[in-house]
């Protein structure tokens, strides 16, 4: 799971920047394409601090129906906080957070790590000699740093450090990123942990990237905050069918999605969002909108592609 955030860009607080905390769910089928599919959504608060806050409050959320089975839950350093490592450790989640100036003490203390294995072990303990990214190419060093069980008292739940070294090959210029992560030191090689690192923001840019260009949400202004997260929920939703197993058939791979939507505009008779929902009763005392009636319909036949699987969609739904 990838917890990520995005500044709302809104007329209606010019000189304030709230932010939306995103969890995306992705999943590695068996011809190894990867799935990837937005789970929810909430806006920061003050009295929960942030994007953290908000990330605590989506997890919080999905622990009931993860019936205790650990997750994985990357982040970036917004969220790389002690509270919301402290309150994971404690409720089955795994993190891997990055750490960067803005991290106060921690930072300081992780650097202090990093700089005496990186002169110790030159070589690092993973290399990567090339990756091919849209137009770049990059280089990477991997060092891991497995903590002494004694380190949980700087930061809850922390295992290890992680640094990397990301060389642009057409410069040779490098940047050092550091991370901390509470998953088990021994489940995961070094090669792993870069991958997923990788994963984190090969996802910000292939979901949330992509989801702005198709939908336009940049563009958008709001009056409120909560006509802000309405847009951002409808996005989400329909940014979810787009990518559906049962309408792949529709496409050619990895077609974008702001063509899989163009296709839709052009062709509504193909369009799933138009035609005549399969029916489920509706209780008389239920006292539903026709629309609700007409929506709760059509998504009992949806839903299913991107719940988390036990939960029960249509009991949720009425």
């Amino acid at each position: 799971m990838l917890l990520d955030g995005k500044v709302v860009k809104a007329s209606y607080n010019a000189g304030v920047r709230e932010r939306f905390v995103h969890l995306s769910q992705v999943e590695t089928i068996e011809t190894g394409e990867r799935k990837r599919f937005i789970v929810g959504a909430k806006v920061t608060v003050k009295n929960r601090h942030g994007e953290w806050g908000a990330g605590l409050s989506l997890l919080d959320a999905l622990e009931p129906a993860l019936s205790g089975q650990a997750r994985l839950v990357s982040f970036d350093a917004g969220m790389t906080v002690q509270l919301f490592a402290a309150w994971m450790t404690n409720n089955y989640f795994f993190y891997l957070g990055r750490v960067k100036g803005n991290s106060g003490h921690l930072f300081d203390w992780v650097k202090q790590w990093a700089e005496k294995v990186c002169n110790e072990r030159l070589e690092g303990d993973y290399f990567e000699s090339i990756r091919l990214s849209s137009d770049q190419m990059h280089s990477r060093r991997l060092w891991r740093v497995i903590l002494p069980e004694a380190s949980c008292g700087i930061f809850s739940g922390i295992r290890d450090v992680v640094i990397v070294d990301k060389t642009d090959l057409s410069d040779n210029s490098t940047d050092r990123q550091y991370f901390v992560t509470s998953y088990p030191s021994q489940a995961w090689s070094c090669k792993e942990m870069l991958e997923r690192i990788l994963l984190h923001w090969d996802t910000e840019t292939g979901i949330f990237g992509v989801k702005d260009r198709t939908f336009s949400e940049d563009k958008a202004r709001y009056a409120s905050v909560e006509g802000a997260m309405a847009r951002t929920f409808v996005d989400n939703v329909a940014c979810n069918f787009l990518r559906a197993p049962v309408f792949e058939s529709f496409w050619l791979p990895e077609a974008p999605l702001s063509h899989r939507l163009q296709f839709w505009r052009d062709q509504p008779d193909y369009c799933p969002f138009l035609q005549e929902p399969p029916r489920i009763e509706v209780q008389e005392d239920s006292n539903c909108l026709p629309w609700v009636e007409r929506t709760a319909n059509w998504l009992a036949g949806k839903i299913r592609w991107f719940v988390i699987p036990g939960a029960q969609p249509v009991a949720d739904l009425n």
